[in-house]
Order: C-alpha cells, then sequence, then structure tokens
C-alpha cells in the first residue's frame, strides 16, 4: 500500500519507532501504526537538523535520529 498521509510518531517500549499513517485510498478508520524498520521503504537523504524543523504534519517525509 501506498501512504498518503504520516499522522503521528511514537516509539515503542522496545525503543522501535512507529508512524500512524493513512493509505491513498482508505479513510480514517483505516489509518495505523506501522514499524519504520519492517513496514517504511528508506531512501537516505542526508538532511540538517535546521531542515527537519521546517517538516510540517501532513508533509510525506520522516525526520528523526536513529
Amino acid at each position: 500500500y501506498d501512504v498518503a498521509l504520516f499522522l503521528a510518531h511514537r516509539k515503542t517500549s522496545l525503543g522501535e519507532v512507529e508512524v500512524r499513517v493513512r493509505f491513498i485510498g482508505y479513510g480514517a478508520e483505516e489509518d495505523e501504526w506501522v514499524n519504520v524498520r519492517k513496514a517504511v521503504r528508506q531512501q537516505s537523504i542526508p538532511l540538517e537538523s535546521s531542515e527537519c524543523r521546517s517538516i510540517v504534519k501532513g508533509d510525506l517525509v520522516l525526520c528523526f535520529k536513529v
């Protein structure tokens, strides 16, 4: 499935990062938490920390330290 929106993020009790996503073609009732390492395709683009501050809720970008 392709992601339409990243809605929120959290860390599990095991320290793993999860994001709440809405998939293209689905409504809010189908939103779900997914493990970033297991479910999100990675494309590494180095960013300065100042660039991460400009990312806003709903952008199709995740910015976090691993």
